[in-house]
């Protein structure tokens, strides 16, 4: 139900974001300018671009994208007139992440590819993270993490414990 959807979408109570895996922009861009059309984000999150910066109109895109191989990729774009600068990324075989800056918050877009460490992904998000505690802007993490959070596993568990040590509070209540 898009009503529903984009209910769940808010930031702050004032701003909207989706986060989704698109497996291929080029291959189902599409679907995402479809359900941009539908719910006209704020901000979006896109994980697995692969190769293709993301170009939707009314949006500016950032990106950081793998240049030696397929799949992969993050992307974060704002809806025109909002404010959108990049601030920091991480590309290694653990982990993609774009931390982009807002005019109220920082948002951290995620992409943990199946064969990635968790632990050594963690432990960069976490440095990473603390890098960017001058800012008194509100953090939203947002991604694909490619872990089961309703299954018991010891991922999930580094998972959770990297929210709670960083006071994040996960929404994932069901499978996605």
């Amino acid at each position: 139900d898009i009503n529903e959807l984009k209910k769940l979408t808010k930031v702050k109570n004032k701003y909207s974001l989706i986060s989704q895996n698109v497996r291929s922009f080029l291959k189902n861009g599409d679907k995402v300018v479809e359900l941009v059309e539908v719910i006209k984000p704020d901000f979006m999150c896109l994980q697995e671009i692969w190769l293709m910066t993301p170009q939707i109109s009314g949006y500016k895109c950032l990106d950081v994208k793998r240049s030696n191989k397929r799949g992969g990729g993050v992307a974060t774009l704002a809806k025109e007139g909002q404010m959108l600068n990049k601030i920091r990324e991480i590309l290694t075989k653990d982990i993609e992440c774009i931390c982009t800056e807002s005019k109220d918050f920082l948002i951290y877009n995620i992409y943990l590819p199946p064969q990635s460490k968790t632990e050594t992904a963690l432990e960069l998000l976490s440095n990473f993270t603390k890098s960017e505690t001058s800012s008194k802007k509100d953090k939203v993490f947002v991604g694909d993490f490619n872990i089961d959070m309703i299954t018991h596993s010891s991922k999930r568990e580094l998972i959770w414990k990297f929210c709670t040590d960083n006071k994040i509070y996960p929404c994932i209540s069901k499978p996605t």
